[in-house]
This record gives structure tokens, C-alpha cells and sequence, in this order.
């Protein structure tokens, strides 16, 4: 069975002539080509493939429900309908390499006026080739008339995949566009955020990548690009590290490996937020702690949260060069580093690996988005595309997956909360779907919790999107991310801001906080106590329609966001 059909090739004449050429498209083992030919005078239309004008073309054909006549040991597929008029082919080929070509090919041309039927044909042909596919189809003409404007070829060809439900396997459709079932009239909605990458950060268990494939990375020269955006970062003197290149394994950190990319970190003792970095045939490192490796460094700070940045990463022999740009064009003068690299070779994964040798309890962290991903085999210039890899090929990335965005605070200091605490996220992108919300706590018993997503009006809560429950439970004396699934799904609003709620039923919980000058932080709010009040005594009424505040508190809090990157919702429903 074929999967879907993809446009190989398209030529249209601008001129009168006596050639419709496809020119060289990618071979595919099953093909569906269309000719349409606008006749100025007498034509004779023949058909080969891939140049080839020998005696390897045998036709079987009848006129309009005639009888059969053959030809065979032809020198082209020759066609039978009225030359001097405009005609439609539609041809059905096999294009096996090591098997004869078979080719149906029906004809239609008209013949003018309502009172004259047109004129059809149907042929059956092959190609004796056993050797090569079809990769170029032409058409000539040898009578003395031409082939006018507007004669075209198209070529289409039949891919290899296999649509088994397509309400998770499209990915082109655009976000908040629909899919209507022609069998069962159902009607979904598609959600996808359609400006993110691949998520990435430096948790231990972060480990996707891209097999580019054997033999298709060059040992000297490539050109990597992609945009390269900070979603959440905390900088600390205790932290994890990332790594993103490409390498001849899928391992991680600890496997001996070829590696040709980068290390990054928020690591204030460092002076480096990323450092270049290969390795030939050795574990990946943690890179150099001191000023020695500045000359391809960027130096500690220069990320903040929300900055987007593209990144293209060229190898030429020996030498490894990130060169970063402000723009989706690669265009101005790019802050540059570079590093003399060794014969790191046989690479064919793009990887992005967290650190698998240390703990998910770092307080530095950072994580973001990897996309518009764009590779160039064999250049050290990015000219001619080889490979767009979007985050749906990335293996560990599916289409389904969710991304957790926290804000808030990162240190292992805890404190008690017992009262309805709301918590700012905002660089979300509007239209993306929260599944739930998140926060850091440190310990608590026998507590159930109510967790909420509010929006935003002037860098305060408002009104209350959407809201779920996670059941009595306890946790003891460790620094955990707790998450609270939403009765149903909600949309980031259009200003890309919300407010994450929690209120527990006892007064015992004690969160990942920093106390902080109430004045001075303005992202952490709590309800206020009078009627109605935010108190943990009062956990049956709430979460409140609309947003019960008495100020600043002094608890900067950890809360967050779980955003489902992609799915099919069937309409009037909400999962």
C-alpha cells in the first residue's frame, strides 16, 4: 500500500515548443503523473523516461473501446488520441529498480462543443529497465505543430509512511484549523504551538536526537543552524549541565563517543554560559572551569528568560565555529567563538543530553526550545539545504509529549504555606493547551490540594480558567514537583500570562520558598484572609471564580505549567 502523495516535480511551458521536460526528481516506487497538452497545429506526443530513446518500451492500446493493437521494441511510449487537440493523460507507474516499469495511462481530449462527445484512449505500456527507477519523465513532439503555453508535466510520487490514525499523525495542518472524518461526520480542532522546538534542559533523564543516518555526515565539513531559545533559567553554584552536537552514538553523557557540539550550564562559578567541546572517542565532559577556554565561550550571564537566539554551528576540517545571530535570517555581524577540534568522525545523531551523572536536586537550571532546525552536509556555508529536521523527528519527542514551564524559586529552603497562594507564568505562547499546573514542595501530610490557572490583568490574577484536584497524600522531607492535572485543559490567552493557584486542606504543607520583601516582589500574591477567605479553612469554596487578593506576600513560591504540545481534541470535547 502506498502512504500519502507528495508533488515530485511541476514544469509548465512559458513558450510554444516541443518539449515538456520534469527535469530529475526523487525516485519513488510508485508514481502518478499528469500531462496535459494545449496543441498549436498537428503533435505527435511521446513519452520517455530518464533520457533513455532506445528500442525498451512495448505498449498495448485501444480508441475509444476499439480493439487492442500492440507495438513493441518502440523507442517511446507513443499516445493515440486526436493530435490537434487539447488533451489530458493520467498515468499509474510501479517504478521497481530491479523489475520492468508497468504503466497504465488513460487519454481523454476534447473535441469542441457540447454536441461532441471527447475522444479517450487507454494504454498499457512498460519500461524494460531492471536496473534504475524512473527519476525524469519528457515529452516530445514530432509533428510539424508545437506544444503551446500552459502544456505542463506534474509528477507526483507516493512516500513510504503509513497512516494509521490521522488524527495523530498529521503535523501540517495549521494550529486552530480542523479535521472532518468523511465516514463518521466527527469534527476535530487541532492544537499545536506551532512556533516551538524541541524542549530541552539539563534534567538527567533529558536525552532526544535525530538520526541523520549513516554515511550522511561529512568528516570535515557541515553546517548545523537552529533557533536556540531560553524558556526557564536559574543560575546557582550547585547545577547540571547539557550537552547538543552531533555524535556517532545515542548514549548520553557517559558513553564513550565521537561529539562535535557545545556544553552549556548555569553554573555562577563558571565563566562560561556555553563552552565548545569534542570529544574523540572519550566520555562527555563537564568543560573548563576557568578563563583558559574565553576564546570559545560565551561568557557566564549572557542568557535571560524569553531571549531567543540562532545558532549556526559550522565545522570545516579541524576548526568548530558557533556563530550567533539576532535574527531568523542569519543576517548582520554574529557574536563569533571558534575551537580547534581533532578527527572526530562517523557522526550521524543530533543529540541533546541532560547529565546523567548527577542529581535532579541542582539548584541551577535552565531549559527552553529547539527549532527551525536546518542542516548542510558537505558546506561550511549554509547554501544548499540537506536536511530540515522539525520536533516531531526527534526520537523521545513526540508529538503528544508535554513540557513543564516553572518560575519561581530554585534553592533548597522551604517554608510553611497554608493560605491560597497564586504565582505568575508569563513567556508562555498564546493558544497552547495547559493540562495542569505544578508546584515545589518540601513535605506535607494527609493533604489534599486544589490547583487552578487564572489570567492575567495588569500583573495580577483575574479570572479563574480552569481548575482540578489532587487527592489526600503525604511527602517527606524532599524537595519534589507536584502536579495537579485540570478537570479539563485550558488555552495560554492571547498575552502569553497566567497565574498558577494552590490551596491546601491542612496547614501543615511546606513549599520551595525564599522569603522576600512583599513590596519588592511583585510576582507572588495570596488571598486575602477576610470573607472570603483564602485560609486553608476554608479549602471546600474555593478556587473562586474570580481571583481573591490582598497583596504582595513574602513567600516567593515555585509553581508551573504543564503545556500539551499537540493532539487532536474532537470537538464539543475537552481531552
Amino acid at each position: 500500500m502506498v502512504g500519502t502523495w507528495q508533488r515530485l516535480a511541476h514544469v509548465e511551458l512559458s513558450s510554444a515548443g516541443d518539449t515538456i521536460d520534469s527535469g530529475t526528481f526523487t525516485a519513488k516506487e510508485n508514481l502518478k503523473v499528469l500531462i496535459y497538452i494545449k496543441p498549436d497545429g498537428n503533435t505527435y506526443r511521446n513519452i520517455t523516461f530518464n533520457n533513455d530513446t532506445g528500442s525498451n518500451y512495448t505498449t498495448r492500446y485501444s480508441l475509444n473501446g476499439g480493439s487492442d493493437s500492440t507495438e513493441t521494441s518502440i523507442t517511446a511510449i507513443a499516445v493515440w488520441t486526436d493530435k490537434d487537440q487539447p488533451t489530458m493523460y493520467t498515468l499509474n507507474i510501479t517504478n521497481i529498480s530491479d523489475e520492468e516499469k508497468l504503466i497504465i495511462m488513460e487519454e481523454v481530449a476534447t473535441v469542441s462543443g457540447a454536441g461532441n462527445a471527447p475522444t479517450r484512449s487507454e494504454t498499457v505500456a512498460k519500461w524494460t529497465n531492471t536496473s534504475s527507477q524512473i527519476t525524469s519523465i519528457k515529452v516530445t513532439n514530432s509533428d510539424v505543430g508545437d506544444f503551446d503555453t500552459g502544456s505542463y508535466i506534474t509528477v507526483l510520487g507516493a512516500s513510504g509512511d503509513t497512516v494509521t490514525d490521522e488524527k495523530t499523525t498529521l503535523t501540517n495542518v495549521p494550529a486552530n484549523t480542523r479535521y472532518e472524518e468523511t465516514d463518521t461526520r466527527k469534527i476535530y480542532r487541532r492544537k499545536i504551538n506551532t512556533g516551538s522546538g524541541l524542549y530541552w534542559g539539563i534534567r538527567t533523564n533529558d536525552k532526544s536526537y535525530y538520526d541523520l543516518g549513516s554515511g550522511n555526515v561529512s568528516d570535515s565539513s557541515w553546517v548545523l543552524r537552529f533557533k536556540w531559545t531560553i524558556r526557564d533559567i536559574y543560575r546557582g553554584t550547585s547545577t547540571d549541565f547539557g550537552f547538543l552536537g552531533l555524535s556517532d552514538s545515542t548514549g548520553g553523557k557517559d558513553t564513550s563517543q565521537d561529539f562535535v557540539g557545545y556544553t552549556y550550564n548555569p553554573y555562577n562559578n563558571y565563566p562560561y554560559d556555553l563552552q565548545l567541546q569534542n570529544t574523540d572517542g572519550s566520555a562527555l565532559g563537564l568543560g573548563t572551569g576557568d578563563s583558559s577556554g574565553s576564546a570559545y565561550s560565551l561568557a557566564n550571564d549572557t542568557w535571560s528568560n524569553g531571549s531567543t537566539y540562532y545558532y549556526e554551528l559550522i565545522r570545516n576540517s579541524t576548526t568548530l565555529t558557533l556563530k550567533i545571530y539576532d535574527n531568523a535570517n542569519y543576517t548582520g555581524t554574529p557574536t563569533t567563538i571558534s575551537k580547534t577540534i581533532g578527527s572526530e568522525s562517523g557522526l550521524r545523531y543530533l543529540v541533546q543530553c541532560g547529565d546523567n551523572s548527577r542529581a535532579d536536586t541542582k539548584t541551577g537550571h535552565i531549559g527552553g526550545e529547539i527549532g527551525d532546525v536546518q542542516f548542510y552536509n558537505g558546506q561550511t556555508s549554509a547554501t544548499t539545504l540537506t536536511k530540515t529536521i522539525t520536533r516531531f523527528d526527534w526520537t523521545n519527542a513526540g508529538q503528544n509529549s508535554s513540557e513543564i514551564y516553572q518560575q519561581g524559586q530554585q534553592t533548597n529552603s522551604n517554608a510553611n504555606v497554608s493560605y491560597l497562594t497564586y504565582k505568575q507564568i508569563t513567556g508562555l505562547t498564546a493558544g497552547d493547551l495547559i493540562s495542569a499546573v505544578t508546584f515545589d514542595a518540601y513535605s506535607y501530610s494527609s493533604t489534599a490540594f486544589k490547583g487552578g490557572v487564572y489570567t492575567d490583568s495588569s500583573n495580577q490574577p483575574s479570572s479563574l480558567l480552569g481548575s482540578g484536584t489532587l487527592a489526600s497524600d503525604s511527602l517527606s522531607n524532599t524537595y519534589t514537583t507536584v502536579t495537579i492535572t485540570l478537570d479539563s485543559p485550558v488555552e495560554v490567552p492571547s498575552d502569553g500570562k497566567v497565574w498558577v493557584a494552590v490551596i491546601p486542606n491542612t496547614t501543615n504543607p511546606n513549599f520551595r520558598v525564599t522569603t522576600e520583601s512583599g513590596g519588592a516582589y511583585t510576582h507572588s500574591v495570596y488571598a486575602t484572609d477576610s470573607s472570603p477567605s483564602g485560609r486553608s479553612t476554608n479549602y471546600a469554596n474555593m478556587l473562586y471564580s474570580t481571583a481573591n487578593i490582598s497583596g504582595n506576600g513574602s513567600n516567593n513560591v515555585r509553581f508551573g505549567v504543564v503545556i500539551n504540545k499537540g493532539k487532536w481534541i474532537e470537538r464539543g470535547k475537552t481531552a
